[in-house]
């Protein structure tokens, strides 16, 4: 968690910078964001592992549905199921 925090703010920082010049030149940012948020729900979800299946179906659900909002970009992609890959196969 404490690298997630790091990460969040030098990520902050970036990002303030380019959302000034366009949604397009900040999207990648955007997308670290997301996988940091990612990381944290995946902590979330080992935590539970045993006793919380309905929080397990609750992230599983979320991560579906942001999928299909992603940019259509296969990079984009893979680092979102391989951050994903952590607890699903």
């Amino acid at each position: 968690m404490k690298y997630i925090e790091k990460q969040r703010v030098i990520l902050n920082g970036e990002l303030s910078a380019l959302l000034g010049e366009s949604y397009e030149r900040a999207y990648n940012i955007i997308a670290k964001s997301q996988m940091i948020a990612e990381l944290e729900e995946i902590i979330s979800f080992k935590q539970s592992e045993y006793t919380n299946q309905e929080r397990k179906s609750i992230i599983k659900a979320s991560w579906s549905n942001k999928l299909l909002y992603a940019k259509t970009d296969v990079s984009i992609w893979q680092r979102l199921l391989k951050i994903r890959s952590f607890v699903l196969t």
